[in-house]
């Protein structure tokens, strides 16, 4: 079992600007090690409501620091590693495919998780949620083939994502929110539903 002075759980922004900062500070390599369940280094999450989706930047320019800085600084990243149980008294870490991670200080830095729809037909392959850069390419996949979404969310990211609905492909969209003002109420992570038609 591999095992860290310090581990983050947890592969956005936090870890990213955490990791700099360790290495400002002397931080020594093979103290630190970065676990993520996403398969992509720790990066920015602002982009994926905004240029990223537009398609105006790519992964790595949304990334925090590239591949060469965790190698040639020691810090390990640990991709693909869904956490399944923490064990504090051993202070270990298990993934979902058994795999296991030793540490002396552990960082939980995992964020928000997404709020699901529950409505009849939430579970269609037509409801995207966003959150993660995979959710991000999926609807600037889908912004090429539909014609029609709907936006649920009238916070800055949903409406952020209703405007690149609208210019990308001059799709017909509606974007619905919560509260008595859009924008200034946040709503976060939001889906978008893209409808086969409507009246």
């Amino acid at each position: 079992m591999k095992s860290f002075r310090i581990v983050i759980l947890g592969g956005g922004m936090v870890a990213g600007y955490a990791a700099k900062e360790f290495v400002a500070q002397g931080g020594k390599k093979g103290e630190l090690a970065i676990v993520t369940a996403e398969n992509a280094l720790p990066y920015e999450r602002p982009p994926l409501s905004k240029g990223f989706l537009a398609g105006k930047e790519k992964a790595s320019g949304i990334q925090i620091s590239d591949a060469a800085f965790y190698r040639e600084h020691g810090i390990a990243i640990y991709r693909n590693f869904p956490v399944a149980k923490v064990d504090f008294r051993r202070r270990r870490l298990k993934s979902s495919s058994g795999r296991v991670i030793g540490f002396d200080q552990l960082l939980i830095a995992t964020g928000s998780t997404v709020r699901r729809l529950k409505v009849p037909g939430a579970d269609r392959s037509q409801i995207f949620y966003l959150r993660r850069i995979k959710d991000a390419q999926a609807i600037r996949a889908q912004v090429k083939r539909g014609r029609r979404a709907v936006v649920i969310g009238s916070g800055f990211i949903g409406r952020f994502i209703d405007w690149e609905v609208h210019r990308r492909r001059a799709l017909r969209a509606r974007c619905y929110g919560f509260g008595e003002g859009m924008v200034f109420r946040f709503w976060s992570p939001c889906p978008v539903v893209w409808l086969p038609s409507w009246s």
